[in-house]
């Protein structure tokens, strides 16, 4: 624009002499100096053709008052009275609405210090802060919970001396996860779990580090769910981390509870000060740690207005598979926010507190699927947020993320929180292309987020207890554990039928195995192959097997390219037992893929197989009973030939009980050898459990 002007200036013929090329050149060094805004560039511009309307010298050049002091009153000359040049009254004139101009925008500015972007702080100094006993004394009615916050801040006083003092290395140990923990990690970690085994108000308590629930006071009160370093991956970078802690009542406990049924919770946040954000009975306060271990009340009441100009966008990988995600970002960066991201939540959410708005979203994909904890990270954030007047959403089904049901400890989730109008416009660009890109690949947009509470992992010895408390029926879904399983679940990633849920072998964590699925009727026979000692028993649950030969029904009117893979798959699942794990499958999926065959086809002949096998399973064991029945004998016959010819026992690592592995391996032998061989593989996991 400049450029322009001043090529205009100084070669349009006409212009003038030197004196006027002078003040030409006069003119644009003060619209330069003003460049500051475009209202004062279009100002040059505007005033610029008055200034050469009577150029010096002309005769229509009309006398002009002088500027005193500034060298140009007003003087004769042969060709009549010149006085100042025009130009240089605009420009004067033009010099000082900048600085007026200037003067506002520099008031503007301090409001948030250097820049209108920055958003600095705005709070003054009080006389007097109240200290964490007087608000206690006075937000907190619960005398229980008042012990327990004390203990809480005690603990982050202790972690906050010890991130002052230790190095950030590398710990000989790893975590549940196998990830090598920083030493800091275990230090914050361990003073929790010193707290939480010596306080008399703490029932159970589980960490992010060993997400396991553990009894450490039968008489306590509360359920403490903790991440006890949050930001491990930036700490060595000497940037803010926090401690994230979330309670429950021991009435609702952790597991089958939700965010909204939490008490109370926690985040502390480790920077160039201690700070801790808390939700008391009437609101979220934060407290600061002061001269001698003190915690003063920094901030009461805390609010979060509805919209915002400051993002924070996590997991930015997924905008590069969900439009919706990249379109929300270009909106942000149009709309000129702010971006405030340090790649901790901690200190990435708490900044909603301070600043008093703010947006952090981290939504999922299949290739970059959601991280965050929902009990160690999203619920105890989501009360605190929620209680500020902001808003959460699970990022797939768009609710609260406080609505969601914990069903396993390492439960994860995506997560949008903040202010409501930018979750909201996150749910309506990301969620909304989460659920149209699902659809598209033949996920129905009602199941998608589907189960988060409806999922719950079984095993070990009390099994059966919570199998027959907890879940209503088998549905057709393979997952390596019960982690992985409320993840994908959380996260949307994992289809299900509306009328299925899921059932999974939890055994170890390094165990791959993957439980098959059954239709809906079989866990009633999984519950009396455990615990029956008899036919009676048998007899009088007035359990009849359903027909075997449904499970094979209209297979002849399959390709025979799907005939051919269908009993490939009998083989893999029978002779595999034990070792066919997840990667097993996908690499079926795979190679049954180049058949056309989609993959809720294959889950259904899984179905089909698992429901035979039962079929097998109870008329085994009810020729173990009996030791000779004719008609129980060709029920079994019967019942393996549907699955496969006898080939297909759908058997993996963690299904086959010790009582049902010899049943099996009995029943298989009447069949043929090559049945034979595949109790012999039955036999194999004979240390694993039903589920």
């Amino acid at each position: 624009m400049f450029c322009r002007f001043a090529h205009v200036a100084f070669s349009t013929p006409g212009f003038g002499g030197l004196e006027e090329r002078k003040t030409r050149l006069l003119f644009l060094r003060s619209a330069v100096a003003m460049s500051r805004t475009k209202a004062m560039i279009g100002a040059a511009v505007l005033a610029s053709p008055l200034a050469f309307i009577a150029p010096a010298g002309s005769p229509q050049a009309a006398p002009r008052a002088a500027l005193p002091g500034t060298g140009t009153e007003t003087r004769n000359t042969k060709s009549g009275v010149a006085g100042p040049s025009a130009a240089l009254v605009a420009t004067a004139g033009l010099a000082a609405a900048g600085r007026r101009c200037s003067r506002q925008q520099r008031r503007a500015d301090d409001a948030y210090g250097a820049s209108h972007t920055s958003f600095y702080t705005d709070a003054v100094a009080k006389d007097k802060y109240d200290t964490l006993e007087e608000v206690l004394a006075d937000k907190l009615k619960d005398e229980k919970l008042k012990g327990m916050v004390n203990e809480l801040l005690d603990a982050c006083v202790k972690i906050t001396e010890a991130l002052r003092v230790n190095l950030v290395t590398v710990n000989d140990a790893s975590n549940a996860f196998g990830d090598r923990q920083l030493t800091v990690d275990v230090i914050a970690d361990n003073l929790l779990w010193d707290l939480a085994k010596s306080s008399k108000y703490v029932y159970e308590a589980s960490s992010e580090e060993e997400p396991e629930i553990v009894q450490t006071n039968s008489d306590g009160q509360y359920v403490l769910c903790w991440d006890p370093l949050d930001g491990s991956s930036i700490v060595d970078n000497n940037w803010a981390v926090g401690t994230i802690v979330g309670v429950w009542d021991k009435s609702t406990g952790l597991i089958g509870a939700t965010g909204r049924d939490q008490v109370m919770s926690l985040v502390a946040l480790y920077g160039p000060r201690t700070t801790v954000f808390i939700t008391l009975d009437d609101g979220v306060y934060e407290f600061t740690l002061g001269d001698g271990n003190k915690w003063i009340c920094s901030r009461d009441k805390i609010q979060i207005k509805p919209e915002c100009k400051i993002f924070a966008p996590a997991n930015m990988r997924a905008a590069q598979e969900v439009d919706g995600y990249n379109n929300l970002i270009n909106h942000y960066m149009t709309n000129k926010f702010t971006l405030r991201y340090t790649g901790g939540l901690v200190p990435d959410v708490c900044q909603q507190f301070t600043k008093g708005q703010g947006v952090f979203t981290n939504p999922t994909s299949k290739a970059s699927p959601a991280k965050l904890r929902l009990a160690f990270e999203a619920a105890p954030f989501g009360r605190l947020v929620e209680m500020s007047g902001g808003k959460t959403s699970d990022g797939v089904s768009g609710n609260s993320v406080l609505d969601m049901k914990i069903t396993a400890v390492d439960q994860r989730t995506a997560l949008a929180i903040g202010s409501a109008q930018e979750v909201q416009r996150f749910n309506e660009m990301v969620r909304h292309a989460l659920a149209s890109q699902s659809k598209d690949e033949g996920t129905q947009e009602s199941t998608v987020g589907w189960a988060a509470d409806r999922c719950w992992p079984v095993g070990g010895e009390d099994a059966v207890a919570r199998l027959g408390a907890r879940v209503p029926f088998f549905g057709r879904v393979l997952v390596p554990s019960a982690e992985v399983a409320a993840r994908k679940l959380s996260e949307g990633s994992l289809w299900c039928p509306e009328d299925a849920c899921l059932t999974y072998v939890d055994k170890s964590p390094d165990e791959a195995s993957v439980a098959v699925l059954y239709r809906e009727g079989c866990r009633e026979k999984v519950l009396k192959h455990l615990s029956a000692s008899s036919e009676e028993e048998l007899k009088g649950s007035g359990e009849l097997p359903p027909d075997p030969k449904a499970f094979s029904k209209g297979s002849k009117a399959l390709p025979r390219s799907w005939l051919l893979a269908r009993e490939l798959l009998a083989m893999m699942l029978g002779a595999g037992a034990g070792t066919f794990d997840a990667r097993s499958r996908a690499a079926m999926i795979e190679m049954f893929g180049h058949f056309g065959i989609p993959e809720q086809v294959i889950a259904g002949w899984e179905s089909e197989i698992g429901g035979a096998l039962f079929e097998a399973l109870e008329a085994s064991s009810i020729l173990e009973a009996q030791k000779a029945a004719r008609d129980s004998w060709r029920k079994s016959k019967v019942a393996m030939a549907a699955a496969g010819g006898g080939l297909v026992l759908a058997i993996t690592g963690g299904l086959a009980a010790p009582i049902v592995a010899p049943a099996l391996a009995t029943g298989a032998a009447a069949v043929g050898a090559q049945a034979a061989a595949v109790g012999a593989a039955v036999g194999r996991a004979h240390s694993s459990s039903i589920i």
